[in-house]
């Protein structure tokens, strides 16, 4: 199928959805935040995305919270 300038196809999209504790890192480019809901968890992120990492949370210690800077 040609390209048309006239009547570009909408880009992509895709949707993953997460169900653990850990920080996600999304690496990429032209990246913009179009919707955040810290009560639902949502996040609709615009742009070209080349990698999503995911962090798991690691339990602090006693000492370590005490020496932390």
């Amino acid at each position: 199928m040609p390209f048309d300038e006239k009547n570009p196809s909408p880009a992509p999209t895709h949707r993953i959805t997460l169900d653990q504790d850990g920080s996600l890192i999304i690496h990429g480019s032209d990246l913009h935040i179009e919707k955040l809901s810290l009560d639902g968890g949502d996040l609709l992120v615009q742009g070209e995305v080349d990698a999503l990492t995911y962090e798991e949370e690691v339990p602090s210690s006693f000492l370590s919270r005490l020496f932390r800077g």
